[in-house]
């Protein structure tokens, strides 16, 4: 049964999701933009950094197990690891923790963290081409771009 003309279809929680973060989205684009990370390599550690400190702040959440129990492979997904070892081979001294972000969180929070952080990889595929440029790559100095192992 189709319906009326006059009617709209509801939106998908998906395009919703996308409409609420469109935003916040094309501003977060615009400042990592400003600081030009592909340019040199000395930016693209800034970038690393940056990653870094917020892949690091989700470590618990994607070792925890009510989360696991919804995303089976959640744990390797996480890839603060990748960042800290991409700082290694960039000479970057890995950040202190700024901890405070993602406090104690409900689980529809948890997961709201993980969708941004699960979406950032959508990019890192263009992006992880740029790196390229700067003779880095999915072995070196850009592992958290890459695929997880097994992914």
């Amino acid at each position: 049964m189709s319906t009326p003309d006059n009617r709209q279809q509801p939106s998908l929680r998906s395009q919703r999701l996308n409409q609420i973060t469109h935003a916040p989205h094309a501003r977060l684009d615009q400042l990592v933009k400003a600081h030009a990370p592909f340019e040199t390599r000395a930016g693209f550690a800034r970038f690393v950094v940056a990653q870094y400190l917020f892949q690091s702040e989700l470590v618990a959440l994607y070792n925890d197990p009510e989360l696991i129990a919804i995303i089976a492979d959640l744990p390797e997904r996480c890839r603060a690891e990748a960042a800290k070892a991409d700082l290694a081979d960039l000479d970057t001294e890995v950040p202190a923790p700024l901890a405070g972000a993602v406090n104690n969180p409900s689980k529809a929070e948890a997961l709201g963290w993980l969708f941004v952080s699960e979406g950032s990889k959508l990019g890192a595929a263009f992006l992880i081409k740029r790196a390229m440029g700067l003779g880095l790559g999915e072995s070196f100095g850009a592992r958290h771009l890459g695929e997880p192992a097994g992914g």
